[in-house]
């Protein structure tokens, strides 16, 4: 399987009608609540758009971080995440914690739960790796 884009998290005012929006304006199909702070909609088949309240001070969206997971097989998956370690970047299990140096975890995705690893770029962007 080559990698793939799976998912987004956008900042919004208010996750809720985000997604309402979206799925109104692009006819995406409302996915509503995924977690306490996620809303999403599915683009398609193989991605979906979560939407977080940015005015949450725990938010990552507060800080003004933008996030984008790459989904994979699990063969890329271990060798992705091998490089990560072997490079030092911090990463995490979860992806407000992209630090915590836990990991892999579980988290939803385009096309349900699946085993990811969370990470920054040298911006600041959050990054995910994942494999279902």
């Amino acid at each position: 399987m080559p990698v793939v884009f799976d998912h987004s998290i956008m900042p919004s005012q208010n996750k809720k009608e985000s997604a309402e929006f979206y799925a109104r304006i692009f006819g995406f199909e409302n996915m509503g609540k995924q977690t306490e702070r996620l809303h999403a909609v599915r683009v398609n088949d193989e991605s979906i758009l979560f939407f977080e309240n940015f005015s949450d001070p725990d938010s990552p969206m507060a800080q003004g971080t933008h996030h984008c997971a790459f989904a994979m097989d699990a063969k890329s998956f271990k060798e992705t995440f091998a490089r990560i370690q072997a490079s030092g970047i911090l990463y995490g299990d979860r992806y407000d914690r992209p630090s915590n140096m836990k990991g892999p975890g579980k988290s939803p995705g385009a096309r349900g739960q699946s085993s990811s690893v969370y990470f920054k770029d040298p911006t600041g962007n959050s990054l995910e790796i994942r494999t279902y």
